[in-house]
């Protein structure tokens, strides 16, 4: 007795599971068929790496590797064989018993072929949508390496274009767009002092505005922790204003400082010129004494006094 209608169960794929359940009446486990069914519905016959177990009804695939996983299913459906074995007695009824088995039997079988014929058609149609949409995904995938080839290309042909000395015009930068490397332009004559700016032309090296940069490039009242003539010239050919007492044997509050290094160990001159009037005072440093403990003097007159005063601290008084 036979109190079930279906043949066949279908589990997803998780990446996990590899024992698969069939629970439906069959004749002989070798009727219990497997089949991998894609995410477009095209069915593939498994027919290697499984295991049926009649005594549990589980079906194990796969036997090596990794776990089915999505978008992919296992479909297990009953495939019994369409044929009637049994041979009654020739004697009545059982002649008429097996005939009918045997109609029964050749109905089962022309219902079967058609279906198979259905199935295949379904099959194949569910096979080319796969086909087109793999073709549909190698062409994009071709047309993405076509561009990188052409990127590439691109890449190599300048490349060779440096390596042989031929290079593309110079493109000057903007406010908002990047220029492009290249042939520079032509200087002309008298133009032996310029320089090539970023905008693609040529100019003056150095404007007022980047040279009080360049030499203001301390801060304010900037004193070097070593302050000795080596940490002084340190600091390289600058101006630093003051506005603080800072530094040892300074003249004024406000002034600025020039550091002028004659090497970079021990040979020190420094300027102080004072703030607001320009007096200029001066003092220097050698192997023998620290430029940092030598007071500055005056150079020529004070404005203060309208004295002309001279390094040894003499005064003239000046009408």
């Amino acid at each position: 007795m036979i109190q079930t209608t279906e043949v066949s169960i279908t589990y997803k794929g998780d990446g996990v599971q590899t024992s698969f359940p069939y629970p439906y009446p069959y004749r002989n486990s070798d009727d219990i068929v497997g089949y991998i069914i894609n995410d477009v519905g095209y069915e593939k016959r498994i027919t290697n790496n499984f295991k049926y177990d009649k005594v549990s009804n589980i079906y194990q695939y796969p036997l090596a590797g990794d776990p089915l996983a999505a978008p992919y299913s296992i479909k297990l459906i009953r495939e019994t064989p369409q044929q009637q074995n049994a041979d009654l007695p020739g004697k009545l009824p059982f002649s008429l018993i097996e005939k009918s088995l045997d109609w029964i039997i050749m109905i089962l079988q022309e219902i079967g072929s058609r279906c198979n014929s259905l199935w295949h058609i379904r099959n194949d149609c569910k096979l080319s949508e796969t086909n087109a949409r793999n073709s549909e995904t190698n062409a994009k995938a071709s047309e993405t390496n076509a561009k990188a080839s052409e990127t590439n290309a691109a890449n190599s042909a300048k490349q060779a274009a440096e390596s042989a000395g031929v290079f593309q015009d110079f493109k000057g930068a903007t406010a908002d767009t990047d220029g492009n490397g290249g042939k520079v332009p032509k200087p002309l004559a008298g133009q032996q002092d310029k320089v090539l700016k970023a905008d693609g032309t040529w100019g003056d090296s150095v404007t007022p505005k980047t040279l009080w940069e360049c030499l203001h490039s301390y801060s304010v009242n900037y004193v070097p922790s070593d302050v000795s003539n080596a940490g002084w010239n340190s600091l390289g050919f600058c101006a630093i204003y003051y506005t603080e007492f800072k530094i040892n044997h300074q003249p004024t509050q406000y002034g600025q400082l020039i550091n002028i290094p004659a090497d970079s160990n021990q040979e020190s001159t420094q300027l102080w010129i004072v703030q607001d009037k320009g007096t200029i005072l001066s003092r220097g440093g050698s192997a023998d004494h620290p430029v940092d403990d030598t007071p500055f003097k005056y150079v020529g007159i004070d404005v203060d006094t309208g004295h002309l005063k001279f390094p040894n601290g003499a005064e003239m008084w000046v009408s």
